[in-house]
């Protein structure tokens, strides 16, 4: 099939999906507490985290840096990255936000962390309003897919003005486009993200470094560098950040 299509290359034409603004919005939105827009959302945006903080039982705290996930856990979703970064991840200055159902092995991780970390909340259940609450509390949103035919998630958490990480792969290669490719080597100099996540083990094959490159791709009215309060340990993880 890949040989058939790379054939026929110059007659195919690929259409990116779309979402609703006028269900994902941030200005209209009956499901978070604090609606925002352009002209308020460096003010109210954290209105919306210290208001999930509260429901979910984390420390109240409107400068710790909280990254979200909304996902079915499995594994095209590249969930073993995370869990692999995670223990390290929650050690810094940092909440975490899960939400999402699928196989069992991935729910007991997640479940099992959640019960090991104060900054780390497993919701394993499928709630929509929930999740609109989760994109707008979130600072970073987490999306390091194996494989995604367009994916909207990272979408949405660019309508909500929410950073999002993503794998290069699919959809998420082809809408997600960095805000200053000069942080990325001449090959990305286009603006189009092509590594995002990698990992490497090392010559014993004992451990393995986790690498997530940040796609700045954010509404200019988001106002800030999404990288201002990211912790230093996360400058490891995610080395283009650092600048």
């Amino acid at each position: 099939m890949d040989y058939t299509l790379r054939g026929h290359q110059h007659k195919i034409h690929g259409i990116l999906n779309g979402i609703d603004y006028d269900v994902f919005n941030t200005d209209k939105n009956d499901k978070i507490l604090w609606p925002y827009d352009s002209n308020n959302a460096k003010d109210e945006k954290y209105k919306n985290k210290l208001a999930l903080q509260q429901m979910l039982g984390l420390p109240r705290n409107p400068n710790v840096f909280m990254l979200g996930m909304i996902t079915r856990l499995t594994d095209t979703k590249g969930l073993d990255l995370v869990l692999h970064i995670m223990k390290e991840l929650l050690s810094e200055k940092v909440q975490v936000v899960l939400l999402g159902t699928g196989e069992e092995k991935y729910e007991d991780a997640f479940a099992a962390i959640d019960n090991e970390y104060d900054n780390f909340r497993a919701l394993i259940k499928f709630d929509r309003a929930l999740s609109k609450k989760i994109y707008a509390s979130s600072d970073i949103f987490m999306m390091p897919s194996k494989s995604e035919p367009c994916g909207l998630a990272q979408m949405i958490a660019c309508s909500y003005g929410t950073v999002p990480i993503v794998r290069a792969v699919g959809g998420l290669y082809d809408s997600i486009i960095a805000l200053r490719p000069q942080w990325h080597n001449d090959d990305l100099a286009k603006g189009t993200i092509k590594v995002v996540m990698t990992s490497s083990s090392s010559s014993t094959g004992r451990s393995r470094r986790v690498r997530m490159f940040l796609p700045l791709s954010i509404p200019q009215w988001a106002g800030t560098s999404p990288s201002q309060g990211m912790p230093e340990s996360l400058y490891s993880i995610y080395p283009a950040i650092s600048v």
